[in-house]
């Protein structure tokens, strides 16, 4: 095997690429959080607080992942048998904080869908109402229609 392999340069180069997407992540966060200052039901201002919650969580575990993968790429494993025990701690950490993201992103999906489906509820309830109230109207002009008829003749 050559002996001048090395991933350093490589891992640091995904590391930073890691880093950067938290980094954009981050700034798309913000800018979705001050959109929803403005909402105004209970139940929708507790699920965006909670979703920039998990996506903030999301993206520091991001960050954390990209500088474990600068590091790990970066330790020696013959130089020594700490060395060694570095470098299993360090892949040991980042795939934990792989899963953690994964996992993370798993929920947000999850929770995503529970309040789409709670929105077209509310929206399906919406329009009945509106249905509901037009049907009434239009069987009241009918009603005062035919009692003017009735009138007439």
């Amino acid at each position: 095997m050559d002996e001048n392999l090395a991933i350093g340069p490589s891992s640091a180069a995904l590391a930073l690429v890691v880093i950067g997407i938290a980094f954009l992540l981050t700034w798309r966060q913000r800018v979705e959080s001050r959109r929803h200052r403005s909402v105004e039901d209970e139940a929708d201002r507790r699920y965006f607080a909670r979703q920039d919650r998990r996506r903030y969580r999301g993206v520091i575990c991001l960050a954390v992942l990209g500088l474990g993968i600068g590091v790990g790429g970066n330790i020696d494993i013959r130089a020594g048998r700490s060395e060694r025990i570095a470098f299993v701690v360090t892949w040991g950490a980042v795939f934990l904080l792989l899963l953690q993201v994964l996992l993370l992103a798993f929920v947000d999906l999850w929770s995503t869908r529970r309040y789409a489906d709670r929105q077209r509820r509310r929206l399906a309830e919406e329009r009945r109402i509106t249905l509901e109230r037009e049907v009434a109207e239009l069987l009241e002009r009918r009603r005062r229609e035919g009692r003017s008829r009735a009138d007439e003749d």
